[in-house]
Protein backbone atom coordinates (compact mmCIF):
# COMPACT_ATOMS: atom_id res chain seq x y z
CA UNK A 1 0.00 0.00 0.00
CA UNK A 2 1.31 3.54 -1.02
CA UNK A 3 0.02 6.47 1.11
CA UNK A 4 0.97 9.94 -0.05
CA UNK A 5 1.12 12.73 2.03
CA UNK A 6 0.60 16.25 0.35
CA UNK A 7 0.75 20.26 1.57
CA UNK A 8 2.46 23.06 1.74
CA UNK A 9 5.34 24.43 3.46
CA UNK A 10 5.37 24.05 7.19
CA UNK A 11 1.93 22.53 7.76
CA UNK A 12 3.13 19.29 9.33
CA UNK A 13 3.09 16.78 6.77
CA UNK A 14 6.55 15.40 8.55
CA UNK A 15 4.86 15.14 12.12
CA UNK A 16 1.72 12.99 10.45
CA UNK A 17 4.14 10.80 8.66
CA UNK A 18 6.32 9.89 11.54
CA UNK A 19 2.89 9.57 13.76
CA UNK A 20 1.56 6.91 10.81
CA UNK A 21 4.98 4.63 10.95
CA UNK A 22 4.40 4.75 14.77
CA UNK A 23 1.37 3.36 14.47
CA UNK A 24 2.06 1.23 11.14
CA UNK A 25 5.58 0.02 11.99
CA UNK A 26 8.39 -0.85 9.58
CA UNK A 27 11.70 0.71 8.30
CA UNK A 28 11.92 3.99 7.14
CA UNK A 29 13.59 7.33 7.47
CA UNK A 30 12.26 10.87 7.35
CA UNK A 31 13.94 14.00 6.64
CA UNK A 32 13.12 16.57 10.23
CA UNK A 33 14.21 20.31 9.34
CA UNK A 34 17.59 21.63 10.84
CA UNK A 35 16.94 24.60 12.61
CA UNK A 36 19.43 26.83 14.04
CA UNK A 37 18.72 30.40 15.90
CA UNK A 38 15.21 29.98 14.08
CA UNK A 39 16.66 29.95 10.68
CA UNK A 40 16.76 26.67 8.65
CA UNK A 41 19.94 25.24 7.60
CA UNK A 42 19.11 22.21 6.17
CA UNK A 43 17.51 18.53 6.95
CA UNK A 44 18.62 16.02 9.35
CA UNK A 45 17.80 12.13 8.08
CA UNK A 46 16.11 10.08 10.75
CA UNK A 47 16.31 6.57 11.08
CA UNK A 48 12.22 5.71 12.08
CA UNK A 49 12.87 2.98 14.56
CA UNK A 50 16.14 4.04 16.21
CA UNK A 51 15.48 7.88 16.21
CA UNK A 52 19.32 8.09 15.62
CA UNK A 53 19.86 10.88 12.76
CA UNK A 54 22.52 12.66 11.17
CA UNK A 55 22.87 15.56 8.55
CA UNK A 56 21.45 15.02 5.18
CA UNK A 57 21.80 18.14 3.37
CA UNK A 58 22.35 21.53 3.95
CA UNK A 59 21.84 24.92 2.77
CA UNK A 60 25.52 26.30 3.15
CA UNK A 61 28.51 24.66 1.48
CA UNK A 62 31.12 22.65 3.45
CA UNK A 63 33.99 20.53 2.89
CA UNK A 64 33.07 16.91 1.70
CA UNK A 65 29.73 17.29 0.15
CA UNK A 66 29.00 14.76 -2.20
CA UNK A 67 26.71 16.82 -4.64
CA UNK A 68 25.02 20.01 -4.99
CA UNK A 69 21.27 20.16 -6.32
CA UNK A 70 19.35 23.40 -6.12
CA UNK A 71 20.28 25.11 -3.24
CA UNK A 72 20.87 21.95 -1.08
CA UNK A 73 24.65 20.38 -0.70
CA UNK A 74 24.47 16.63 -0.07
CA UNK A 75 26.14 14.83 2.62
CA UNK A 76 28.22 11.44 2.13
CA UNK A 77 27.27 10.24 5.89
CA UNK A 78 23.66 11.44 5.12
CA UNK A 79 23.74 9.23 1.73
CA UNK A 80 25.61 6.37 3.75
CA UNK A 81 22.92 6.47 6.68
CA UNK A 82 20.09 6.49 4.02
CA UNK A 83 22.01 3.17 2.71
CA UNK A 84 22.52 1.36 5.60
CA UNK A 85 18.24 2.22 6.55
CA UNK A 86 17.12 0.57 3.44
CA UNK A 87 19.60 -2.49 3.49
CA UNK A 88 17.97 -2.92 7.09
CA UNK A 89 14.98 -3.09 6.11
CA UNK A 90 15.68 -5.46 3.41
CA UNK A 91 17.72 -7.96 5.56
CA UNK A 92 14.93 -7.74 8.28
CA UNK A 93 12.14 -8.40 5.19
CA UNK A 94 10.24 -5.10 6.64
CA UNK A 95 6.75 -5.45 5.41
CA UNK A 96 6.13 -1.40 5.11
CA UNK A 97 8.94 1.20 4.42
CA UNK A 98 8.20 4.82 5.03
CA UNK A 99 9.83 7.61 2.75
CA UNK A 100 9.96 10.96 3.64
CA UNK A 101 10.20 13.51 0.82
CA UNK A 102 10.03 12.38 -2.82
CA UNK A 103 11.72 15.10 -5.21
CA UNK A 104 14.17 14.78 -8.08
CA UNK A 105 16.82 13.36 -5.75
CA UNK A 106 14.85 10.44 -5.08
CA UNK A 107 13.24 9.54 -8.05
Amino acid sequence: MVFIITGGVNTGKTTLFERIHKRQGGGGFSLPKIIVNNQFKGYWIKDLNTGEKTEFALIESMDGYLYKMGRFYFLPQGMEFARRIYKKAIETEEKNFFIDEIGPLEL
